[in-house]
């Protein structure tokens, strides 16, 4: 069971999570201890635990010496995670088309619903982010979810976590993809669902190059 203090620690680095994956702070922005605590109402201790977590997770930056930061947002550090991603789904996504049972089809199918039922909200110029984002991890960590190796989940989720921050920074800049991504994520789905590896992994692919390119306008 949890103490207090560590439920108030838990409760804080999740606080600090949501600020730094929906861009509450700029990036390259210095993440204070003192405006923290005064901010959360919480010891110095406890702030740094919280930060270390997020540094850990590659959520933000820890400097020598110099404390905590926003990582900066450079392109190349996206296309890296972008490679790394496409890397992690061809293994982990097609292992699952290979192996999935009726209860892996069932988490895509009902991810699936779930993200579309929020993407069409937001056609209507409605603004979920938070919400948008959330399923559409869930989405993409279904298709995974049948690959067989827990350290394989483990490392795409954390991976995935950090590639949400870019893109929620694209979100906000270029705003909603609209029908495009609509039609993106149903077809990933149906191809698996079809146990054609081949198609839904070459468009997985191209669903990451189409959030590059809009990245790089």
């Amino acid at each position: 069971m949890l103490t207090d203090i560590q439920s108030q620690d838990l409760s804080l680095y999740e606080q600090l999570k949501n600020e730094v994956l929906f861009g509450t702070y700029e990036p390259g922005q210095k993440l204070k201890v003192e405006e923290l605590k005064k901010q959360f109402g919480v010891g110095p201790n406890a702030v740094r635990e919280a930060l270390v977590k997020l540094a850990a997770q590659g959520l933000i930056v820890a400097e020598d010496q110099k404390g905590f930061r926003i990582p900066p947002g450079g392109m190349d550090e996206l296309q890296d995670l972008s490679r790394m991603r496409t890397l992690l789904e061809n293994e982990g996504v097609g292992h699952s088309i290979d192996h999935g049972d009726l209860e892996w089809e069932g988490k895509v199918a009902a991810a699936t619903h779930k993200l579309n039922q929020v993407e069409q909200q937001m056609l209507n110029d409605q603004i979920m982010v938070e919400q948008w984002t959330r399923y559409d991890q869930e989405f993409h960590l279904a298709l995974m979810s049948a690959c067989g190796s827990q350290l394989l989940l483990k490392m795409y989720a954390d991976l995935f976590t950090q590639y949400r921050q870019y893109v929620v920074r694209e979100l906000k800049t270029h705003g909603f993809r609209g029908q495009q991504i609509i039609d993106e994520h149903t077809a990933i789905s149906e191809a698996a669902l079809a146990r054609d590896k081949s198609r839904c992994l070459s468009l997985l692919l191209q669903h990451s190059h189409a959030y590059l390119s809009r990245s790089l306008t």
